[in-house]
């Protein structure tokens, strides 16, 4: 086998091998998001988006990523309220 054949494999593989290692870093972080909002709720109650982004101090982004984790998983409960949306655990 050629060294050029030899790096460009060992590089493509490298490339693939960070492309899962960053995918599971993002499951990881949507999950551990969704268990701050969980344990938000279930200490506090319903809540909104701007409640839970302060109690949890995360970004409005990585609010409503965590809420449709939880809303996929059949955790949650969102109902319309004035303006915006209140949410609350469905257990």
């Amino acid at each position: 086998m050629s060294c050029v054949r030899l790096l460009v494999n060992s590089a493509f593989s490298f490339k693939r091998a960070n492309y899962f290692s960053d995918r599971m870093r993002v499951e990881e972080l949507f999950g551990v998001n969704a268990g701050k909002i969980w344990r938000a709720l279930k200490e506090r109650g319903e809540k909104s988006v701007m409640e839970l982004m302060v109690l949890t101090k995360l970004t409005r982004d990585e609010v409503w990523g965590a809420l449709g984790w939880l809303a996929r998983e059949g955790k949650i409960r969102m109902e319309k309220f004035k303006k915006g949306f209140r949410f609350k655990l469905t257990e």
